[in-house]
């Protein structure tokens, strides 16, 4: 137990890699084991939209007037460096093509006709019930009425933005606690591949993996490095 809790997530997620494929590999049969898998990608697709949505009213709600928080710089950082790092996600894709095959995957989708209907769409799943929008995962409509409740709670007495503060923290704890099953969650995702594509098909996904990480430390170390040097004269 102790070893465990000394391996860092990386290492935690390698372990169960190895034991999903070797499972996949030996016992490809025991289809039970994959639920491993649907249960951790249930959990977190559950708490993810809740997280983000008290995330944005915690933030904004303990925010004091007059503070100044540079939004417009963060802002425009933010959708230059998204667009950036998706360049560079497409030059990797066309530099290092990786075909993946996924078994049983039928799905049929009608193009938008007008730039009217795309965004008539948009504002409707902007205001969206936000019930409807944790539960649907709607993080378009959970930015909406999470910056509206975050604004109107910045006037709210300390009491309540301590119950903000409380609560952010529950539910942060709430994906700590779920993060501490990624090994089992490895497991069942990569027993289940294994056992229905076979080696493979893991090796193509191993290739996958090794190109997003790849274009991720690109990315990181050098686009990001160079967009801060440019911003601020300074490099990190």
């Amino acid at each position: 137990m102790k070893i465990l809790k000394r391996m860092t997530l990386i290492q935690k997620i390698m372990i169960g890699i190895i034991i999903g494929a070797i499972l996949g590999m030996v016992v490809p049969a025991w289809t039970a084991i994959g639920i491993l898998g649907d249960l951790f990608i249930n959990a977190l697709k559950a708490i993810a939209p809740l997280l983000v949505f008290i995330l944005i009213i915690d933030s904004l709600a303990q925010q004091e007037e007059g503070q100044k928080t540079h939004m417009k710089t963060v802002i425009v950082l933010y959708l230059f460096a998204t667009f950036i790092a998706a360049l560079t996600a497409v030059f990797a894709a066309y530099l290092f093509p990786v075909n993946i095959v996924l078994p049983n995957v039928t799905i049929e989708q009608a193009a938008p006709q007008s730039l009217t209907k795309i965004l008539t769409d948009i504002l409707t799943d902007a205001v969206m019930n936000p019930v409807q929008a944790i539960i649907e995962g709607s993080y378009l409509a959970l930015l909406f009425w999470g910056c509206l409740f975050g604004f109107t709670l910045r006037h709210a007495g300390s009491h309540t933005k301590e119950v903000l503060k409380d609560l952010t923290n529950g539910v942060q704890n709430v994906v700590q606690l779920i993060i501490l099953f990624v090994p089992l969650g490895i497991i069942g995702l990569v027993y289940r591949s294994v056992a229905q594509i076979g080696i493979k098909g893991l090796i193509d996904y191993g290739r996958l993996i090794l190109l997003v990480v790849g274009t991720m430390l690109f990315v990181g170390l050098v686009v990001y490095t160079l967009i801060t040097f440019i911003f601020l004269s300074q490099n990190t």
